[in-house]
């Protein structure tokens, strides 16, 4: 049962629903929200916005997502015109185009909402039609705001229930995101509401601005515009999926092969009838033999000249040999005289030794000399030196007599040495030995070329030899062979050949493949549900429209800020008022239209009172606020009402800097 408070806004919401059935059928807990089509860009299906509040989409055919074939959405997102963009999963056939999802409308989660709330002393206030007084003039606000934004920000620090009269546009957002970013600094948990998508957008993305959230800090829920729904940070899609990133590449990969798998069998059928009647076989035989005939055709000049490549290298070859062995029977006849300059080499050596020892004896004979004929001390000394000269006189004499019969010698057998050599010289024989090498080089670079041209002579012979085996091609062979070429058989076999090899082997190796793609796009949904959740409960700010706000978890927030309240039923703010801990401030314009209901609903509102107040009223119209006299007489009501100029961050009235003086 509803609690007393509630009791009016829940048996208002009942009549609601049951004015405006749902018009989706749903089996179980899914719904089919008609047919996706292409959208804009690639990589994308559109989906005209079914105004229901969904956790899972997916795209299936008429069975539904609970079997496989069924392809999970990761990513949902609005476009300029506010329909749905379902991002397509990797491997999507063609014919998987109905959207599912296990939906609740917004009226439906209302009025469980209303259902489970709990007294709460604001959502109490409101209901009693009981504002608070005005914000605590004490608070500082941050500069850039006029006067009117000033008093706005502080009813939003100010606990208690306000409304802010005012326009819906920058000045009411500056002043929301103003509040929103420093109440998220205090560590205060705020639920930040819209009216439509594109206010809530709006608000999100000045809120990322200026405060530069960390991941998860502040989170947008639900279809959310650019660049909002591509922020990594603040998109809820986009951080649940965070979790499942293992799963979601495997799955794309088995996305993909099935996919590849469903498109290869139209081609194999097509294949196995365009081949009716060839024989590959046969077909492979006769174009051996017709490919033989025209290789006999092109080895033949190819052997002609490679025979004469193999005559040209021989030639050059038995040349290069001949030359070689001329220039070793010069070398040979050059031995002698080779010997005998080295001979001289080494006797000429032997003079320079006896001349070198000689003037060795010499010299020590001329010291001892020299010592004998200086005075010595005494007598001794005297003795002592005079017989080392005398044995130095001695040596000297007989290495002079030994020294002239060796030089003799060698003298004379330098004499015949240089008559053997006669007129050839070291140059000389190094010059034969230069042109032995160049001799013996050219050798090898023939030699080299004669063995690969007649390994390439053998080769060819070895080829026309194989091609002459396979046998003479007959005109049915030609014929054969032409036809199936012209009509591209053999290729289009070959392509049968691999698309069958490429395919899994039975039916139910592939249904194993699609229940292996069920199974983790079933996973990460369920991974993904548990980290929205996780995610939501951690947030600062916490940022949807307040009719997606009825379908969030059960939680409180110290503070709910209602952008564009006037144009939301009363029992949706009062749901959302009921999340509120410490503070709720109501932005709107009552002077606008209010909330956008079915035709039926609003025929009803006519003669049911509940529905003109919880449905088609709104908190101002609950409040008696309905005239800007209302509105400045009322001191839970804030007003910003004036004009506003160009400048310097954010908009401000005309005498913004005498009126900012006065306050302070």
């Amino acid at each position: 049962m509803p609690a007393e408070w509630t009791a009016g806004a829940v048996d208002a919401v009942q009549r609601w629903i049951d004015a405006f059935p749902t018009p989706f059928p749903i089996a179980q807990r899914w719904a089919c929200l008609g047919e996706a089509g292409p959208a804009g860009g690639p990589g994308w299906l559109e989906l005209p916005d079914p105004g229901v509040v969904a956790g899972e989409w997916w795209l299936a055919g008429p069975d539904g997502p609970e079997r496989p074939g069924a392809y999970l959405v990761d990513e949902v997102r609005r476009d300029e015109r506010g329909h749905l963009l379902l991002r397509v999963p990797a491997g999507l056939p063609a014919d998987a185009r109905s959207v599912w999802a296990d939906i609740t409308r917004p009226v439906d989660a209302l009025h469980a909402a209303l259902l489970r709330t709990v007294p709460a002393s604001l959502a109490t206030d409101l209901v009693l039609q009981r504002l608070a007084g005005p914000p605590d003039p004490s608070i500082p606000y941050p500069g850039g705001l006029s006067i009117e934004q000033a008093e706005a920000y502080r009813a939003c620090r100010t606990p208690g229930l306000r409304l802010v009269w005012g326009p819906a546009g920058p000045r009411t957002t500056a002043v929301v995101v103003r509040a929103a970013a420093d109440l998220a600094r205090a560590r205060r948990r705020v639920l930040l509401l819209g009216a439509t998508d594109a206010v809530v957008d709006a608000a999100v993305a000045a809120l990322v601005t200026a405060l530069e959230p960390e991941p998860g800090q502040v989170v947008r829920v639900g279809p959310a515009h650019p660049p909002v729904a591509d922020d990594e940070r603040v998109a809820l899609d986009l951080l649940a999926a965070r979790e499942t990133t293992v799963e979601d590449r495997r799955r794309a990969v088995v996305g993909h092969q099935l996919a590849t798998f469903a498109g290869q069998d139209p081609e194999i059928t097509q294949l196995t009838a365009q081949l009716a009647g060839y024989d590959d076989d046969a077909y492979q035989r006769a174009a051996r033999r017709v490919a033989a005939e025209q290789e006999l055709a092109e080895l033949e000049p190819r052997r002609r000249a490679a025979a004469a490549v193999v005559r040209t290298a021989a030639t050059r070859h038995n040349l290069a040999v001949s030359a070689r062995a001329a220039i070793l029977r010069e070398r040979d006849e050059l031995a002698d005289a080779r010997a005998a300059l080295a001979r001289i080499d080494v006797l000429e050596e032997e003079l320079r030794r006896l001349e070198r020892e000689l003037r060795r004896r010499r010299t020590e004979q001329a010291v001892a000399r020299h010592w004998a004929r200086r005075r010595a001390d005494n007598w001794l000394d005297r003795v002592w030196r005079r017989r080392e000269a005398e044995v130095a006189d001695r040596d000297l004499a007989k290495a002079e007599r030994e020294t002239a019969e060796r030089r003799s010698a060698v003298q004379w057998e330098l004499l015949q040495a240089r008559s053997v050599a006669g007129t050839v010289t070291a140059a000389d024989l190094a010059a034969i030995d230069a042109r032995l090498v160049d001799a013996h080089n050219e050798v090898l670079a023939a030699a080299t070329q004669l063995v690969r041209a007649e390994a390439y002579a053998e080769e060819l012979a070895a080829r026309a030899e194989a091609a002459r085996l396979r046998g003479a091609p007959t005109d049915a062979d030609r014929e054969l062979v032409a036809a199936a070429e012209r009509d591209g058989l053999p290729a289009r076999y070959e392509r049968l050949l691999r698309l069958r090899r490429r395919r899994p082997s039975s039916a139910a190796a592939l249904g194993r493949l699609s229940a292996e793609h069920h199974a983790l796009a079933v996973r990460a949904a369920q991974q993904r549900a548990r980290a929205r959740v996780e995610i939501i409960e951690r947030a600062a700010v916490l940022a949807t429209t307040v009719a997606a706000a009825a379908a969030l978890p059960p939680g409180r927030f110290d503070v709910v800020l209602v952008e564009g309240a006037a144009a939301v039923p009363l029992a949706e703010v009062l749901a959302a008022v009921a999340r509120a801990g410490s503070a709720a401030v109501l932005f709107g314009d009552f002077q606008r239209p209010g909330p956008r209901l079915p035709g039926a609903v609003r025929a009803a509102a006519l003669s049911d009172h509940g529905l003109a107040t919880w449905v088609a009223g709104t908190a101002f119209s609950y409040c008696r606020i309905d005239s800007p006299e209302a509105a400045l007489d009322t001191e839970g009501c804030v007003a910003m009402l004036r004009e506003f100029r160009g400048g310097s961050g954010f908009p401000q009235p005309r005498g913004y800097r005498a009126q900012e003086q006065v306050a302070r």
